[in-house]
């Protein structure tokens, strides 16, 4: 085919997405984003880079990066296509940020070393590949990178069908015939260009495929249900594929070329070393059992998935309550049907009034109280005063320390092939974390040298339909089974951000009475533990008493549960390492709801759950979470924003944190693009086939080593203003102080009241890019020593913070 038949070709296809609405023409963009995350996540960090898209399509790829920060500049042969592809622009507020244009691979011209990244998904197979690769590498940036997503020869089966099978028999072709996988052969032909170029398989897309176009005319005469069925069972062998036989990941349909100026490497996957005399038994067992426990399709994207979340939503809570739901299923399965006959309109008819007869059908229903104890007599109290400190620190017990992690041994169970108990506990001793916040069925694994924070709530059954006296029994056993160890005990955890049957959003009446009564079944079981207020839901910036749950705890309170807690937990996720900030405003509004009712929280312990993340993570159109601005963080970022966000919270009265975790998490949710992917310490290889400490990592074990053991009760605050924030503690009689400066330019800062002629300076960051870089831990962060003039420091302050220590 020539060029001009090439474009008429893609011309057609572009025609047909000019003549749909607005509606329409994005309904597919969650599911086409998808699809492209893992290609995504091999761009690395794209905020202020400059990129060049070859062959951009629809537009699509080239609006998600100009979102996320880069500027764009993209072509590709098809002029029709340029009309899409600045229409999509327009529809995503990005036009001044990508440059568009209608040029072939032959006639583009930029200047030397203009791009940092140069990247493409099913182009290089249009081209000649040898001319095209030179000019990228003559485009590249020293320092930069290309990666392009291309279809692989390497599968003959896949092969074979193309020549002899596709575009025969009813299979439709979907490329235009002169289209070639790109072979081993194609490859060597341009791997001398670069300092460092590999071909590599991060996915596995090849059942997926046969279900998708080989199977179609037999798919065709099926409901909708089993095709749904038919492709999570190719997704399943897909995942099991990648993950159970390595041996095969060659096989998939897409390859990934990556080349460099610089010499770089794509790290192998080690941990399934050693398997693969049982992977084609673990591929099978995979697959049965997953198909055993979850026969589910694939969620609906769009404006119709999110109807269908909100409908399953009100109808789980509409059983719950006892409500005759008989109408709403019917409509909910007319619903169903209308989408399989391919009738969009209909479903999402259908859809809204079922959910209108639900919220229609809805129902919001309406022990001796003891004061709760004051921070003078408990929580960061137990470290009113030097010695006291010191002999606690002797003893092993580090009962006030604020450094804590969140769920690492739950969370393990995410990534069984991956990580072991041994490991977390190697992990949480190397950082010197003294507090873990973990579920009971967990706390076995716990070593005794780390104190326990956990939780209750499924005990007696879902809310808000408990049996109280199954309640009673289960709580009474735990409590005494675990009593001498754990003090601290949360009532379930974000009551309010949840319905049931996970959590009590609709019932603050019913959580104000369970909390009463667990309250009284807690002290009398164990009168020196201490019950949480379960952790109130952190998410965005708009946390106000109106917002949702800022008046869930206003009602709860006005219900009597005022007496009936001795800790506040909190809770800050998804957001920015910048806006460590919000914290303060959280406080402020729930300190005033809690005053309101008799409650001081400047007198009662404060605990917080949060972190900041290192990546890219996104929710797809339609996820509630998709209003959020996420853009891509470094891990220089993510180790900054974790001391100021602990430098912050503690001066602001919080008494421990929990950092959400020490594992990254893996397709947390059923998305790998989910920010709780992102928040941990170590890199997770499921993720991205690469395991290491991130720089967080040790800039937390850091901060430990250097405060532990500070006078908790004694922060004091040097500085908040004009961008410059200046924290002092004392731990053992020596000051130190934390400082930054989030003018996003260097500033001169003056600390003083340093009673020593000298003092050091040790950037929290470890110098790099990445924990990778760490090949030294003591000679990892950079130390400088100063001198004191008068008792006065004078610092030029940056975003990254540093610790000031007074030299002895």
């Amino acid at each position: 085919m020539s060029l001009k038949e090439d474009i008429e070709f893609h011309d057609n296809l572009a025609q047909k997405l000019l003549a749909l609405s607005d509606e329409d023409f994005r309904k597919n963009e969650p599911a086409l984003l998808r699809d492209k995350q893992i290609f995504l996540r091999q761009l690395g960090d794209i905020s202020n880079k400059r990129i060049l898209e070859c062959g951009f399509g629809d537009g699509l790829l080239a609006c998600y990066l100009a979102s996320q920060g880069a500027t764009v500049w993209a072509f590709d042969t098809s002029p029709k296509m340029v009309e899409v592809a600045k229409r999509r622009a327009g529809l995503w507020n990005v036009s001044n940020k990508i440059h568009f244009e209608c040029n072939a691979f032959e006639e583009i011209n930029y200047a030397d070393g203009c791009f940092d990244i140069i990247c493409g998904c099913m182009v290089l197979h249009h081209v000649d590949l040898r001319r095209a690769m030179e000019k990228i590498k003559r485009y590249l940036s020293p320092d930069g990178k290309a990666v392009f997503r291309e279809t692989s020869s390497d599968n003959p089966l896949l092969m074979f069908l193309r020549r002899h099978v596709v575009g025969k028999f009813g299979i439709k072709r979907r490329s235009t015939p002169d289209e070639f996988p790109l072979s081993r052969k194609n490859f060597k032909e341009v791997e001398h260009l670069f300092a460092r170029s590999c071909i590599y398989y991060p996915e596995m897309f090849l059942w997926r495929l046969v279900a998708r176009i080989y199977s179609m005319p037999f798919l065709r005469l099926l409901p909708l249900k089993f095709k749904n069925i038919i492709y999570h069972i190719c997704w399943q062998l897909d995942t099991a594929s990648y993950y159970l036989c390595p041996c095969i990941r060659k096989f998939s349909f897409y390859c990934y070329i990556s080349c460099r100026t610089e010499n770089y490497k794509i790290p192998p996957s080690p941990m399934y070393k050693g398997k693969k005399n049982y992977s084609v038994i673990a591929l099978l067992a995979f697959v049965i059992l997953n198909l055993g426990l979850e026969r589910k399709a694939p969620p609906q994207s769009g404006k119709i998935g999110v109807l269908v979340r909100e409908f399953q939503m009100l109808l789980r809570d509409g059983k719950n309550n006892g409500h005759d739901v008989a109408e709403a299923e019917k409509l909910g399965k007319e619903s169903r049907e209308a989408l399989a006959e391919g009738n969009p309109h209909r479903t999402e008819e259908l859809l809204k009034e079922a959910i209108s007869l639900l919220q229609k059908g809805a129902k919001i229903s309406s022990a001796p109280q003891i004061a709760p104890f004051g921070k003078e007599d408990r929580g960061r109290g137990v470290f009113p005063s030097k010695d006291d400190a010191e002999e606690s620190i002797k003893a092993g017990k580090y009962l006030g320390s604020p450094f804590g992690s969140f769920g690492p041994y739950q969370f393990k169970l995410d990534s069984r092939d991956v990580i072991t108990k041994d490991k977390v506990d190697e992990y949480l001793s190397e950082l010197g974390v003294k507090w873990v916040q973990e579920m009971p069925k967990n706390i076995d694994d716990i070593p005794k040298t780390i104190n326990v924070y956990s939780r209750v709530g499924a005990e007696g059954g879902p809310p808000p339909n408990i049996d109280y006296q199954k309640y009673e029994s289960g709580l009474q056993r735990l409590i005494a089974k675990h009593k001498s160890r754990i003090k601290y005990w949360e009532v379930y955890t974000e009551p309010g951000g949840l319905p049931p049957p996970k959590g009590w959003r609709g019932y603050p009446k019913e959580y104000a009475a369970l909390l009463k009564k667990t309250y009284k079944i807690i002290k009398t079981e164990c009168p020196d533990c201490q019950v949480v207020i379960g952790g109130m839901p952190g998410v965005g910036k708009n946390f106000s008493e109106n917002e949702a749950n800022a008046k869930f705890l206003k009602d709860i309170l006005e219900a009597g549960a005022a007496g009936s807690f001795d800790v506040f937990a909190f809770k800050q996720h998804h957001f920015k390492a910048e806006d460590y900030l919000l914290l303060s405003n959280k406080l402020e509004v729930c300190g005033k709801i809690l005053s309101s009712y008799g409650v001081d929280i400047k007198k009662i312990p404060v605990f917080l759950e949060t972190a900041t993340y290192a990546g890219s993570p996104g929710y797809s159109i339609g996820h509630p979470l998709s209003r959020l601005d996420l853009p891509v963080q470094t891990e220089v970022q993510q180790a900054a924003a974790m001391v100021k966000i602990f430098a912050y919270a503690l001066a602001q009265g919080v008494d421990k944190i929990f950092w959400n975790e020490i594992l990254e998490r893996h397709n947390f949710g059923g998305s790998s693009m989910d920010c709780f992917n992102f928040y941990g310490l170590v890199n997770n290889p499921l993720n991205d086939g690469q395991s290491h400490r991130k720089l967080a990592f040790y800039t937390y074990k850091k901060m430990i080593e250097i405060l532990e053991g500070a006078e908790w009760n004694n922060i004091k605050t040097v500085s908040e203003k004009n961008g410059v924030y200046i924290y002092k503690f004392t731990r053992q009689g020596q000051n130190i102080w934390i400082a930054w400066n989030d003018t996003h330019e260097t500033k001169k800062a003056h600390i003083s009241g340093i009673k020593l002629p000298k003092a050091r300076t040790i950037l929290v960051v470890p110098e790099g890019k990445s924990g990778l870089d760490v090949k030294n831990y003591a000679s990892a962060f950079k130390e400088t020593v100063v001198n004191a003039d008068n008792g006065e420091l004078t610092l030029d302050l940056s975003e990254v913070p540093v610790f000031v220590q007074e030299l002895r």
